[in-house]
């Protein structure tokens, strides 16, 4: 099946796809106003759909926003003052939510791309959340595919949104079926970047260290600039980073790059992307903070120890302070234990306490035997509703990879710690009466819903 006639196929299968369509393509939608999640995904999907808003004439304002989901009373906030101005909203790979219906009483349409697990659904939003592996840059791609033509550089930032969201593994040839249509349309074009090369392996490379690609490490660059969703920021240390929102210039240089499709075909190594930047002292900069972080967190990562065994899975804790890079430091451990052991599935689980008040909680997986989106999802909601605090206490993601963000600064850790904990236990004890052949139907269910997809 080719790429046009996947995206046909999922405009029948989606027929909001077509509304949204006209949401783009519609004379009288000339002003958009566009949030989108504050990682390498969220940025490339908002730079791939302002493009075409710049060359279809409308006019737009993008938001990174420093948190994964939206909060209502922001955009709220922002419409009071010039609600007059925007005829729609985007919001782009910051959650499926129900309370993002609460924004359709105040601007309509409310569009919301978005592949992250999901227990409920907003009902007046237009939503676009489709079945399998995916991320939010190839479906700002597949969007504009529905109104206008794509370029080399969508096809670039497509694919780097790809890699840095684990959606696509070409290192290990994992192409999930949602993505092989475009993959197998624009590799061709890319064999630069998808070339094995011996070079300074990223935290994408888990299950070996000894080679990489070009495309890996490009996205770990955006990752770092963009600080990743995690606000891994370096202004503390830098005078000229703390007058400047790395987010935002991360976004600035993906479309700085208009023009230079046949530089980015010619690249060779990580030096050369770098020096496609007008501000590559900047890049520059914040990439070896990067990797100077990289090598103290990798040392503290040696104090992860074995929490217990899920059915097939094997689960590790690891808890710090103020850690940086908390969750790609602790997926190339993830995947260093995993290797230890036969390559069996395993789970780390992430507690990090910021000193400076509040928290995060970050799960990775080698293996899609427990689902950790799920997990993110059920404790961020938990503690949302325990504190009262839906837009300062978030969370979500995918199988293999989820957080849970906590902003309040007055919070001590201990009650979500305990939280986290009580679910793992809950978790563990539902594995063990799986094993002893004590669970019913419901019961089997509930565990599904937990987390343990192992049982589906």
């Amino acid at each position: 099946m080719s790429y046009k006639e996947f995206i046909e196929q999922q405009r029948e299968e989606y027929p909001v796809l077509n509304e949204i369509a006209e949401v783009l393509s519609s004379d009288e939608k000339k002003n958009i106003l566009v949030y989108s999640h504050d990682d390498p995904d969220g940025v490339a999907a908002a730079a791939i759909l302002v493009r075409y808003l710049e060359r279809a004439g409308h006019d737009y304002q993008v938001e990174l926003p420093h948190t994964f989901e939206l909060e209502t009373d922001r955009v709220k906030g922002l419409l009071k003052e010039k609600g007059d101005q925007y005829d729609a909203i985007f919001i782009m790979d910051k959650g499926t939510l129900t309370q993002y219906d609460e924004l359709t009483e105040v601007i309509e349409p409310v569009v919301v791309i978005d592949h992250h697990y999901t227990a409920g659904e907003p009902e007046d939003c237009l939503l676009y959340n489709p079945d399998g592996a995916c991320c939010t840059g190839l479906q700002s791609h597949m969007l504009v595919n529905l109104v206008d033509e794509t370029s080399d550089l969508d096809d670039f930032l497509a694919l780097v949104a790809l890699r840095s969201d684990w959606t696509i593994m070409p290192l290990k040839g994992i192409i999930p079926d949602f993505v092989e249509p475009f993959y197998e349309e624009v590799k061709d074009e890319w064999q630069n970047l998808l070339k094995p090369i011996k070079s300074r392996p990223t935290w994408m490379e888990i299950d070996q260290r000894e080679e990489t690609l070009l495309l890996n490490q490009i996205s770990e660059l955006y990752f770092a600039v963009s600080g990743g969703g995690f606000q891994y920021f370096y202004g503390d240390r830098d005078e000229e980073l703390a007058q400047l929102d790395a987010t935002e210039l991360c976004f600035d240089e993906m479309l700085a790059l208009d023009g230079s499709e046949s530089a980015l075909k010619g690249l060779s190594t990580l030096e050369d992307m770098i020096a496609l930047s007008d501000r590559s002292d900047l890049v520059e900069r914040i990439f070896d903070y990067f990797k100077s972080d990289w090598e103290w967190s990798l040392e503290l990562f040696e104090s992860a120890f074995h929490y217990g065994q899920l059915g097939p899975v094997d689960l590790y804790l690891f808890t710090g302070e103020d850690t940086p890079l908390m969750p790609m430091v602790g997926s190339v451990k993830l995947g260093k234990i995993s290797r230890q052991h036969d390559d069996k599935p395993t789970v780390m689980v992430m507690a990090n306490n910021d000193s400076e008040g509040g928290g995060h909680f970050s799960f990775r997986a080698v293996g899609d035997k427990i689902h950790l989106g799920r997990i993110a999802d059920i404790l961020s909601n938990q503690l949302a509703e325990e504190y009262n605090a839906p837009d300062m206490i978030t969370g979500g993601g995918h199988a293999l990879a989820a957080e849970v963000k906590i902003f309040l600064e007055d919070i001590e850790m201990a009650i979500p710690v305990t939280r986290l904990i009580e679910h793992l236990n809950k978790l563990y004890e539902l594995a063990q009466a799986v094993e002893a052949g004590e669970l019913d139907e419901a019961e089997l269910e509930e565990a599904i819903e937990l987390g343990l997809s192992y049982l589906e």
